[in-house]
Order: structure tokens, then C-alpha cells, then sequence
């Protein structure tokens, strides 16, 4: 069979669930399951705590186990005024923060937009709604009923469905905890649960903490 021209991932020939890495002249010892690369396919999530400034927005990057960019989460600075405001404790609560979730492609996936302090709401790119995460309750809310919630497990958080079963993990960068934490899928989901995972999984440690670090450190 003719080898690829192109770098990227392959068909493994050997294991037909898993992809294989062509760097361009041979094959890697990179592998990856079937369907692999993107933010609702991938098992392990690296999100970046280190934001790079572009423009008026902060982006952090998503990268997949092998640190290849998937996606980023692009939190939309507001203009001065609202800073101002947003430091002054009276009106702290009320200025409303905006973070986009995209795909390798930088392609809008999903939209998570805080308004007041106590809930996120998610949606499509299109603006359709989702849902809605409720932060100090740790529910996730689609059409008014929980899905899943999150809970605190020491220093990580668990991530469970509306039977309590623990469907992702949001834990320390084992290798750079202080550049990026990991987030764990452990089986496909359906939509809208799906959905609402990736939001809150990818953009809680920015929204909650403005910026700063409110997943396990």
C-alpha cells in the first residue's frame, strides 16, 4: 500500500479502533482511538491556564493527549468601562462575560455567556440555547431538568449524569499543572449532555474564577 504524503493521522493497519500518526516519511509510535481529534471525540481534553491575548480577547488553548491543538476557549475581554465596573464590588455581580468554545478550525462550536453570578448559559453557535450550568448548585440544566452535575472529589471535580454515574473528570495536568489541567471523558455521550459537559468542563476554571484558577491546582 502507497504511504501517505501528507502528515497526520492514518488508519493503523495493525488495529482497526485506533489511528496511527505518518510524520511525513514514516509511522510513529502515536496512536489514537477511531474518531479522535476533536472536542466531543477526544478521551483526554488538555486545557490551557495561560492565556494568549489577541486583540481585545484571551484564548487558552484545547489540545488532545499528545498535545495537538483541537480547539481553544476564547473569553471576550469587555471594553474599559465595564472593567472598571466589574472591580467595583456593587456591579461585579451583573457584568456579563462571554466565552466561545472552538474547534481546531477556530469554528464556533458552542457559546457559554455568564450574566449574573449565579448561572452560565449555554448555547449554540447559532445563539440556539442548550442549557444552563448553575454554578453554586453544581446542576446541569437543559429545558428546566438536571442532566448531570458536578461535584467536588478532593482536589478534582466529577463530572456525573442525572443517574449520579461519573461520565468525566476534571483533574491537574499531571505533567504541567500549572499550564493546563485535563479533563477525562470516560464514554461517548449523547446531546445535549454531551454539549453541556464540554461547556462547563472547557470553560469553568475561566468563568468562575475570572480568568484564574478555579479547577484543581
Amino acid at each position: 500500500m502507497t504511504s501517505p504524503r501528507r502528515p497526520g493521522w492514518y488508519a493503523d493497519r495493525t488495529q482497526p479502533q485506533r489511528q496511527r500518526w505518518w510524520d511525513g516519511r514514516a509511522w510513529s509510535e502515536r496512536t489514537r482511538p477511531v474518531g479522535g481529534g476533536t472536542l466531543f471525540t477526544e478521551p483526554v481534553l488538555l486545557v490551557g491556564r495561560q492565556p494568549r491575548q489577541v486583540g481585545t480577547a484571551r484564548e487558552y488553548g484545547v489540545y488532545d493527549q499528545h498535545r495537538e491543538a483541537v480547539g481553544s476557549v476564547v473569553w471576550a475581554e469587555q471594553g474599559t468601562l465595564k472593567k472598571v465596573l466589574r472591580r467595583l464590588s456593587h456591579h461585579g455581580e451583573h457584568v456579563t462575560q462571554r466565552f466561545e468554545v472552538r474547534d481546531a478550525n477556530h469554528s464556533i462550536v458552542l457559546r457559554v455567556t455568564r450574566q449574573l453570578k449565579e448561572r452560565l448559559l449555554v448555547s449554540r453557535a447559532d445563539h440556539t440555547p442548550i442549557g444552563e450550568i448553575v454554578p453554586g448548585r453544581g446542576l446541569l440544566v437543559v429545558d428546566g431538568s438536571e442532566v448531570g452535575a458536578v461535584h467536588a472529589d478532593g482536589n478534582d471535580l466529577s463530572i456525573r449524569d442525572s443517574d449520579g454515574d461519573e461520565v468525566a473528570r476534571v483533574t491537574a495536568s499531571a505533567e504541567h499543572p500549572e499550564d493546563s489541567y485535563e479533563v477525562r471523558v470516560h464514554r461517548h455521550l449523547p446531546d445535549p449532555l454531551a454539549s453541556m459537559v464540554v461547556a462547563c468542563a472547557l470553560t469553568i476554571d475561566a468563568a468562575l474564577s475570572r480568568g484564574g484558577h478555579a479547577t484543581p491546582a
